[in-house]
């Protein structure tokens, strides 16, 4: 009987022993189980904190470079605008000059290639002139050479000559939009000025 009493005080040692380990175990697990849980909620909260902090910088960014570039594009649209206002502006007076005037003009635009073309024979392509008025254009502006070959095409790009040497091959341009940029180019300071004060004022 002593025996068979002894055994169930062992037995009974060890289940509470084993319960008891059973319970810190679980204890631990729960502790680790919530140590965890807060890390990853503090590495959440952190990983979030820098993911605002990102997107805040970024938005800011975004705005100060907008503000930069819209000065810049508002320039850029005013110089485009006033630029295609003279170029028409200019296009418009260049159409409404005589044929004496627009002659003088091509001419004055080949009288620079003078020095470079000596005396030569010359292949004459014209836009909006005939075959006579570009022989007088030349002789005014280019006396030492002769048209050897005259043809009119409309693809040139704005009425005038278009003179090549027979070999050795030179060609030369003269055609009003080149007038149009002589022009833009000489004085486009004093024409800018004078548009924009008439559109101010409208």
């Amino acid at each position: 009987m002593e025996e068979l009493a002894s055994t169930e005080v062992i037995e009974t040692e060890i289940l509470d022993d084993a319960r008891k380990k059973g319970e810190r175990i679980l204890r631990d697990a729960e502790a680790e189980v919530q140590r965890l849980g807060a890390e990853a909620e503090a590495r959440q909260a952190t990983e979030l904190a820098a993911l605002a902090k990102d997107f805040e910088s970024r938005i800011r960014l975004h705005r100060q470079e907008n503000a930069a570039r819209l000065p810049l594009d508002k320039a850029r649209m005013r110089i485009s605008f006033l630029d295609r206002r003279l170029r028409e502006g200019a296009e418009a007076y260049l159409s409404r000059l005589d044929a004496q005037a627009r002659a003088r003009l091509i001419a004055g635009l080949l009288s620079r290639a003078a020095s470079l073309l000596g005396p030569a024979e010359l292949s004459v392509v014209a836009r909006g002139l005939g075959e006579a008025e570009a022989a007088s254009i030349l002789a005014a502006a280019l006396p030492l050479t002769r048209m050897k070959a005259f043809s009119a095409s409309a693809s040139l790009a704005a009425d005038g000559l278009v003179i090549e040497t027979l070999p050795p091959r030179i060609k030369v341009r003269a055609t009003l939009d080149l007038v149009t940029d002589d022009l833009l180019d000489q004085r486009r300071g004093e024409l800018c000025a004078a548009l924009e004060g008439r559109e101010s004022g409208r």
